[in-house]
């Protein structure tokens, strides 16, 4: 477990501000809306499109995963989702989680990470990093833990 001012998945630490000057637009998904959640799963498949060694997921089935109407889970958990863009082509992803039982059980205040896909790209990576984590810690979260998922 890393807390947010060891980690920023490049070993260094990363403010709001510098998001601002990259080339790399984050967007955040809208988890009611069938065609983001669509959007931020088939992101993965055309990232390994050609890859004999990925087997992709069914949409249905991740999308239900993700969407909070039809999943169990977040009944005691909240996400957040965001894609990466430049020049309006995605170039990855990630979610950001919290599950409030764990937290409460522990006495935690942990997030967690998870569907990070993202093209060879150090700027987009960090971006989607920094997304993740500030979200958490708008949550009053002070750690964060992945990727799991």
């Amino acid at each position: 477990m890393c807390n947010f001012a060891q980690f920023n998945g490049l070993g260094v630490v990363l403010g709001p501000h510098l998001l601002e000057n990259m080339a790399v637009e984050i967007r955040r998904i809208d988890a009611s809306k069938k065609s983001e959640l669509k959007r931020f799963v088939k992101f993965g498949i055309s990232l390994y499109e050609g890859n004999t060694c990925y087997v992709p997921p069914l949409i249905a089935d991740e999308v239900a995963t993700l969407n909070p109407r039809t999943n169990p889970a977040f009944d005691f958990c909240e996400s957040a989702y965001f894609m990466a863009y430049r020049h309006g082509r995605p170039l990855g992803r990630i979610a950001s989680i919290i599950n409030k039982t764990v937290n409460e059980r522990t006495g935690g205040r942990t997030a967690r990470f998870g569907y990070v896909d993202f093209v060879d790209d150090a700027e987009v990576s960090a971006a989607l990093f920094a997304a993740a984590e500030d979200w958490a810690r708008g949550q009053g979260m002070t750690d964060i833990v992945g990727p799991l998922g």
